[in-house]
């Protein structure tokens, strides 16, 4: 017990790792905010899982116990986890009540650490996102870590006294997870799949798992890989900025680099010391937690570096008030204690800090959301379905449109230049949804003779989605396949895959939306996809020339 306690201690603060930290939450937070500017950011996740794989899996060296190993997990997660799902569901109730919409499956997903599964059983998709963010959509690496959690110290027990099968059994299951995650990966198509996934994700975890294994914290490690730490340091940087998504690369491989990279720098650790990252480091879960509901709740505020700025000082702000009055008691002192402390009356100024910090956060927002002068982009809600006119059935020459955010911006010049038409829009919808939209139509008698699908901007369908959907719509309809102008690595196939649809198929035909904006880029808002009122103009008009 002598000899735990203090190497506990370096466990807990080694050199350098809070740096990574804040260098992984900053590079997540440049890429939920700014995409153009940091394409890349997301590798952020995978430094948190070779940091968690790697403190973890000391940490069960060093306690050989279950229940106290599992007690401090929840201790460090959960308190920070159950305010933040309380206080962002409370303000989005009074600041954008539309962000709600199914959000009681992502809490309960959260809270049952599955949250990685569940968006991958709705179709989500975590790259394809314009506009405000989904308010829990980050949550899912929070559920690849608790479901790693659960199962590592099982396995870790198990091998505790051979660790050299330890050592070939953590890197055989990460080839496992990198291999999985190459032959799944399909080309050209949203790879949401894929980076959910725990099977296809969990090679970062268990690489650094592997590292802890043959150079834990106490454990110098040799100059030769030391050496390699700044040129780590650059790869990740440049893979922060210039990587991309939807880069085959990036999942055939691509990830294992950003792995190896980030073990390169914890290799020379010691070395990165700056104390303003080391203090965003230690607050850098908050930061994670809160940064998602701030940016979904704060969207198209003035010009962008101004609203960048707001975002990351609330999310700083809010993640340190909840270090020093939530994180840090309930770790120190455990959940009784804390909450002895909160009784003795001691901390009482606790809940005038919360209180005018809620205040402020809560002033701010609002007045960001609501500030004068600032319009709204077309199509800001998050769903429509609409009719000009309410008919038992629909006529000879009715028209369905089923689209995603895209339509839903145009459903207003839509519904001015084709009289009778149905749309039926929604954020973030893509090809693997329209046929249930298609059959809920049809039991609502509100199908017409005439659909005309837009999806594509949110990923690439395959074949037999496309398919599916036309299949689904059935003989005796006209069909129209609206193709997709979007700046992503996706919209070549898109277009090709709706091209070839339009070709197997009789009666299908393809509105060129791609050739008629190409060379009216200021018809387009700032993210370069959705439309303004006078782009919803002309993207009726062309679908009415179709018709």
């Amino acid at each position: 017990m002598n000899v735990e306690q203090p190497t506990l201690r370096i466990v807990r603060r080694a050199e350098g790792l809070d740096e990574l930290r804040a260098i992984a939450v900053l590079a997540v937070f440049g890429y939920h905010a700014a995409k153009p500017w940091l394409p890349g950011g997301f590798l952020g996740v995978d430094v948190f899982f070779v940091l968690s794989g790697y403190l973890i899996t000391y940490q069960l060296h060093v306690r050989h116990e279950l229940g106290g190993f599992w007690l401090r997990r929840a201790r460090r997660l959960l308190p920070a986890l159950f305010a933040m799902l309380l206080l962002t569901t409370a303000a989005a109730a009074v600041l954008r009540p539309a962000a709600l919409a199914g959000a009681r499956g992502d809490v309960l997903a959260a809270l049952t650490f599955v949250q990685n599964w569940w968006q991958v059983s709705t179709g989500a998709s975590y790259f394809a996102q314009f506009g405000p963010p989904p308010l829990f959509l980050h949550l899912w690496s929070l559920a690849v870590e608790e479901q790693f959690y659960l199962v590592w110290p099982l396995v870790v027990l198990l091998f505790l006294r051979r660790r050299t099968m330890l050592l070939t059994v953590t890197l055989g299951a990460a080839f496992a997870s990198l291999i999985a995650m190459a032959m799944l990966y399909t080309p050209g198509e949203d790879a949401s799949r894929v980076y959910f996934g725990t099977d296809t994700h969990s090679f970062g975890l268990l690489a650094g798992a592997a590292f802890a294994l043959v150079y834990p914290p106490h454990r110098p490690v040799p100059a030769p890989i030391r050496k390699y730490g700044l040129a780590g340091l650059t790869v990740l940087g440049g893979l922060f900025l210039f990587l991309e998504e939807g880069d085959p690369l990036l999942y055939q491989g691509g990830f294992a680099i950003a792995v190896l990279a980030t073990i390169a720098v914890m290799g020379a650790r010691d070395a990165l010391r700056v104390e303003p990252l080391r203090w965003i480091g230690v607050r850098s879960y908050g930061i994670y937690l809160w940064h998602m509901p701030v940016l979904a709740l704060l969207p198209f505020v003035g010009p962008e570096p101004v609203r960048l700025v707001v975002a990351l000082a609330l999310t700083v702000g809010i993640a340190a008030v909840s270090y020093r009055w939530i994180e840090r008691p309930i770790q120190a002192h455990g959940f009784r204690g804390a909450l002895a402390r909160l009784e003795s009356g001691r901390p009482a100024r606790l809940t005038l800090v919360a209180a005018g910090v809620t205040l402020v956060v809560g002033t701010s927002l609002t007045g960001c959301v609501n500030a004068p002068g600032q319009a709204s982009p077309v199509g800001a809600s998050q769903q429509v379905t609409t009719s000009s006119s309410a008919k038992p059935a629909p006529a000879t020459d009715s028209v369905t449109a089923i689209g995603d955010s895209v339509m839903l911006g145009a459903s207003d010049a839509l519904t001015a230049q084709i009289p009778g038409i149905v749309v039926d829009a929604t954020v973030s919808r893509q090809f693997i949804a329209a046929a249930a939209a298609v059959r809920t139509l049809k039991e609502q008698n509100r199908l017409g003779n005439v659909v005309v699908i837009a999806l594509g901007t949110n990923g690439a369908p395959g074949a037999s989605a496309i398919d599916k959907v036309i299949i689904e719509i059935g003989a005796g309809h006209k069909i129209v396949l609206v193709n997709t102008f979007v700046p992503r690595p996706w919209e070549q196939q898109t277009n090709s895959q709706l091209a070839a649809a339009a070709q197997r198929h009789p009666g299908v035909t393809v509105a060129d939306w791609n050739s008629e904006i190409r060379g009216h880029r200021e018809l387009l808002a700032g993210d370069g996809i959705h439309l303004t009122p006078a782009g919803a103009t002309r993207y009726a008009k062309l679908l009415a020339r179709y018709l």
